[in-house]
């Protein structure tokens, strides 16, 4: 009989230490409600996280209908109709069926833009799948297409109204080809402050594509790039010139030049530019494309001859003498980027 009271003590402890574990992982992770267990909420921010054992929101659902109704537009579709169209808070059951047709929403949208469509990692069977944060998650990424089409337009205004010092109208003011690159975030093939590299200094002093052609393709087999650009001279100022091209959500940055002719180094372009934001790709970006100096020539004027710099400068903006009388030059043109597809 002495022994019981230890024995009960002993038992006691192990079933507590049990409990304490298993409430500790209830509070790590909470279970999530099952299919229409659990109603709508308000919600205060489309982009608020859902998290195990939080609550799905009327933003959740909206933002992500209308992204998907988006994305079919892009892929010559029309919106999706869906289940409960109108999210009550507080009175609307959140149920399998809204995640499982925005799933199928997008599932059409990849197959005709003649894209793999994307994979989830589980089924959600009504009654029996809680609505887990990686369901939303996996959604939103899924909402933008893994790859987009831009045009490019390449609008110069430099003129000898725009920029009279010097103006080069007798040389027959032009413009080199456009090369550039789709690339990983920060890893443009040129930068301001930067020095250029063989290839830049070729396309900036002669309007040669080679080397940065072979520099770019040497990124592109690295990884750090995803297309060689290179198209659509603009043979005369001011005018226009556009090209298409694609870009994945592995390289969703751009980089584009094009050489000031005649001129002793100057060139212009734009770096590191991203055309997507939040996960989605952006309908339409524009970048003002002022003079820069490529810091390889240490000619002043449009047409000097060929003066070598040595050391070679770094990379910069273009000021004073020919392209303004004092301070930043006004912009040549700019380079428009808009979504086609």
């Amino acid at each position: 009989m002495p022994d019981h009271p230890r024995r009960t003590t002993s038992a006691l402890a192990v079933i507590a230490a049990v409990l304490l574990v298993l409430g500790t992982l209830g509070a790590q992770q909470p279970p999530a409600p099952v299919d229409g267990e659990q109603l709508a909420t308000a919600g205060a921010a489309a982009a608020s996280a859902l998290t195990p054992g939080g609550t799905v929101q009327k933003a959740h659902l909206t933002e992500l209908r209308a992204r998907v109704n988006a994305t079919r537009g892009r892929c010559e579709l029309g919106a999706a109709t869906w289940t409960d169209a109108n999210i009550t808070p507080g009175a609307t059951p959140i149920k399998a069926a809204h995640f499982n047709e925005l799933r199928t929403a997008i599932e059409e949208a990849y197959r005709s833009c003649d894209l793999t469509p994307p994979s989830w990692s589980e089924p959600i069977t009504a009654g029996v799948t809680p609505i887990r944060a990686a369901h939303l998650t996996e959604l939103r990424g899924a909402a933008t297409l893994p790859r987009a089409r831009y045009r490019v337009t390449f609008a110069s205004r430099w003129s000898a109204s725009t920029h009279p010092q010097d103006f080069p109208g007798g040389d027959n003011p032009h413009y080199s080809p456009l090369i550039g690159a789709t690339h990983r975030p920060g890893t443009p093939f040129w930068m301001p402050g930067g020095l250029a590299s063989p290839g830049m200094e070729n396309m900036a002093e002669t309007g040669a594509v080679s080397p940065l052609n072979r520099e770019i393709r040497d990124m592109v087999a690295a990884g750090r790039a995803g297309e060689l650009l290179r198209e659509g001279q603009l043979g005369h100022t001011p005018g226009e010139v556009s090209f298409e091209f694609d870009i994945t959500l592995a390289f969703p940055h751009v980089s584009l030049v094009t050489m000031v002719a005649p001129s002793p180094d100057w060139f212009l372009g734009v770096y590191d530019v991203p055309l997507v934001e939040d996960g989605l790709w952006l309908d339409r970006v524009t970048r003002p494309l002022p003079p820069w100096d490529a810091g390889t020539d240490s000619g002043r004027s449009y047409t000097s001859p060929d003066a070598d710099t040595q050391p070679r400068a770094r990379i910069m903006l273009l000021q004073g003498f020919p392209v303004s009388a004092g301070g930043p030059a006004e912009p040549f043109g700019r380079f428009i980027f808009q979504r086609i597809r």
